[in-house]
């Protein structure tokens, strides 16, 4: 998974600050900035980042193909 830029951007795009994200996800603003810089993280700390992005944490592991099948599906309920 490409943490550097995913967990960047989507930060971004909520309007969120490192030091905010790490807040919402109860982490240190430490352990955001080394995820952003591109080192691996455990599956939990990426589930307390995905809770306060709002997203889920399928949507970092699979295939595009994957992607589109599962939140057209997703949409559909």
């Amino acid at each position: 998974m490409k943490n550097k830029t995913l967990i960047s951007d989507l930060r971004k795009q909520k309007g969120l600050t490192q030091e905010k994200l790490a807040e919402l996800a109860g982490l240190n603003v430490r352990t955001i900035q080394r995820l952003e810089s591109g080192e691996d993280a455990s599956l939990e700390t990426l589930r307390s980042i995905a809770v306060a992005l709002d997203v889920e944490v399928i949507e970092w592991f699979c295939c595009k193909v994957f992607q589109k099948i599962y939140f057209s599906v997703k949409l559909r309920k």
